[in-house]
């Protein structure tokens, strides 16, 4: 059935989607095939400001409006009826998703959003899977930030390896230089403090396919990296869980790296705030209701100035251990093949974030995702063109080392 638009925005109106949209704007004009796109949300007048803010930067004649709202189901419908792909930028998820999430399965229509909620995330898959797959639908989550890089990454490290070789083990470490970032963001990260979010994560996890676990990797929680010369921390978003997914056969461990010493006292002072009030509804919607106050001003409903997304950049690299020869992979046979690669790009948040999320969309665009259902990034862009896609968008991947282990 044909659509009105290849693409819409939904949530355009707000601080990331706008952003989003822009990219949209501008990779639409760079493709030989023409790409009809929109920008959605629930107020016309702040998508009418949306909509001037990008034409002073692309030149775009007119930019559709599609009125849509999380609450009005028969909107809703008819805005993923209109379209082939929807980019859903209304988070927190845990809030604001799965309405969306059902309605353009409902219709068929392909889904992306850039959640980081772990228990949205899994609970999405274990719910809708099923029914995604009866309408031949595209469902993927995290193609932001979090957790495209990390899943990119090791599928990156995994084609370094001989071709008659394996990966074992992926130790990810992810690091970032920003200055801001803004309050939905923080937001998401307050309300998977709450203790009922770990239950329920634990719980889906359980319903869900194992994800490879020997003890090839000592997956501390914390410790420094003489490798990268980095203090860390174990990382407890969404991306372990969905590398987990998307290469059920590799250990991997998942973790977040500091640049400094600074960086190292601020998060351990934000990490004793969270645990301390996100124990309680009152403590979190203290945090949610004060971001500057409890970031000390590294999050504020304004989010970053263009300078400071200018300034912005993320470093991930991905250390992975397997075997040459995969005939002769085994338990108990040592590891004798080692890779190391990078993933560098511009400011995460606002920057990549929409340039990951956008080249994803292109890829189901032009019929590259072959896979249907609720799906893992990973599991989603195997196989195609995305890495080079990204490259060619400012996102640069390296291959530091592939050799065999001494």
């Amino acid at each position: 059935m044909a659509r009105e638009f290849d693409i819409v925005v939904f949530g355009a109106s707000g601080f990331t989607g706008q952003y989003v949209a822009l990219c949209v704007a501008k990779r639409a004009r760079e493709l030989k095939t023409p790409l009809k796109w929109a920008i959605a949300g629930r107020s016309k007048v702040k998508l009418q400001d949306t909509a001037e803010w990008i034409q002073k930067q692309v030149e775009v004649e007119k930019i559709p409006i599609v009125i849509a709202d999380v609450f009005d189901s028969p909107a809703l419908e008819a805005m993923c009826k209109s379209t082939a792909i929807l980019l859903n930028c209304t988070g927190p998820y845990a809030y604001f998703g799965e309405p969306v999430l059902k309605a353009c399965i409902e219709v068929g229509t392909h889904h992306l959003d850039l959640a980081g909620e772990v228990q949205f995330i899994l609970e999405m898959l274990v719910k809708h899977d099923k029914a995604a797959k009866a309408k031949d639908c595209i469902v993927v989550s995290a193609v932001g930030y979090d957790s495209l890089p990390t899943e990119l990454s090791v599928l990156f490290a995994e084609s370094q390896f001989p071709s008659n070789g394996s990966i074992s083990t992926a130790e990810v470490f992810m690091g970032m230089d920003v200055q801001h970032g803004h309050a939905t963001t923080y937001e998401c990260i307050v309300l998977m403090s709450n203790p009922a979010h770990f239950k329920a994560t634990n719980r889906l996890a359980k319903q869900l396919p194992a994800p490879a676990a020997s003890s090839l990797l000592s997956k501390s929680w914390f410790g420094y990296d003489s490798r990268l010369g980095k203090a860390y921390f174990r990382f407890m978003g969404a991306d372990m869980h969905l590398v987990g997914l998307s290469n059920p056969r590799v250990e991997t461990v998942v973790y977040y790296y500091m640049n400094n010493l600074l960086f190292v006292v601020a998060f351990a002072i934000f990490g004793l705030l969270l645990a301390t009030f996100g124990q309680f509804e009152y403590g979190r919607q203290l945090m949610i209701r004060y971001p500057r106050l409890f970031t000390a001003g590294a999050f504020s409903h304004e989010g970053p100035s263009p300078s400071q997304l200018n300034a912005g950049s993320f470093t991930t690299h991905c250390f992975a251990k397997g075997f040459q020869d995969k005939t002769k992979a085994g338990e108990g046979t040592p590891h004798d093949w080692q890779v190391q690669v990078r993933v560098d790009g511009p400011e995460p948040g606002y920057v990549a974030t929409p340039i990951l999320m956008v080249e994803a969309a292109l890829c189901i665009w032009r019929g590259e995702v072959k896979a249907r259902g609720v799906l893992s990034p990973g599991a989603a862009f195997r196989g195609t063109s995305l890495i080079k896609a990204l490259e060619t968008q400012g996102i640069a991947f390296t291959a530091v080392k592939s050799a065999q282990l001494p």
